[in-house]
């Protein structure tokens, strides 16, 4: 059997499903690793940990006031010797994590000081017994070096309307870049990209993309396709998804400082400012 090779980011992104409990499945997302000091987290949008608006701190159902409780990633991949899937000896595993702790205090990080960065990381342990092919983004053989630009390609890897591709990999949706990365949008660290996403999709991992000449004042540098890991995605502008057709990305060096600086915050103390 010839076996059918995946693009390394495809392996590494994630299918989460955030639960109530066991008989309460609703909500969709994704997400990905991200590795600190042999520490493994899985990183994704606030609101899908919460359940809340992050610009407004209301719950994103209004009728049923839905916060979820686990959080199950149902895509992860470990080496195993018997399964051919995906050009690797492997298998999937779904594995739930808790979101909370007896004290109900969240087990994810945020940042304190800046509550409306909608990104969280949740430190995890996996006890498999096998090698994890699921690799964390900061651990991928990217390009550090291609510096992103306006109109550039890009692309949200995630899981639009909880769709997958075969092997439950994710799909990759184009876009460009629509504001001027080195500078903020509306006072926060964020790039707008253009591109028709779809819910699902938050908490995706964005990737500028270069292919052809590149150049670094006015002199050849190199030649062929580029790849870098641009920020995370957390959903479109308005609620018209056929208008304006705007997500927003915030940027990859607060992921750093989320690690770095992120605490486990109660919710009612995380929303205070609203």
């Amino acid at each position: 059997m010839t076996p059918y090779p995946i693009h390394e980011i495809s392996a590494s992104v994630l299918s989460l499903e955030m639960r109530r409990d066991e008989a309460n499945k609703s909500a969709f997302a994704t997400g990905f690793l991200w590795r600190v000091r042999d520490q493994l987290f899985i990183i994704t949008n606030r609101h899908n940990v919460t359940g809340r608006n992050t610009d407004t701190g209301e719950p994103l159902c209004e009728k049923t006031c839905w916060f979820p409780k686990t959080l199950c990633v149902r895509n992860f991949r470990f080496k195993h010797g018997q399964y051919k899937e995906t050009g690797y000896f492997s298998r999937k595993a779904e594995i739930v994590f808790d979101l909370y702790d007896k004290e109900e205090i969240p087990r994810w990080l945020s940042l304190r000081a800046f509550p409306k960065f909608d990104c969280v990381a949740l430190p995890i342990d996996l006890d498999e017994g096998e090698p994890l092919l699921s690799r964390p983004i900061n651990e991928l053989s990217l390009d550090d070096t291609l510096v992103a630009e306006v109109g550039m390609d890009c692309f949200a890897v995630g899981f639009p309307m909880n769709l997958a591709g075969t092997f439950e990999t994710p799909i990759w949706k184009r876009a460009s870049i629509a504001t001027e990365p080195s500078l903020p949008y509306k006072g926060e660290p964020v790039i707008l990209i253009d591109t028709a996403t779809k819910q699902g999709m938050s908490g995706s991992p964005v990737f500028v993309r270069y292919t052809g000449v590149r150049r670094r004042n006015g002199e050849f540098e190199s030649f062929g396709e580029s790849t870098n890991f641009l920020g995370i995605y957390s959903g479109r502008f308005g609620d018209d998804e056929f208008g304006v057709q705007l997500g927003r990305v915030w940027k990859r060096d607060l992921i750093d400082d989320l690690i770095e600086n992120g605490a486990r915050i109660s919710i009612d103390d995380s929303y205070e400012f609203y």
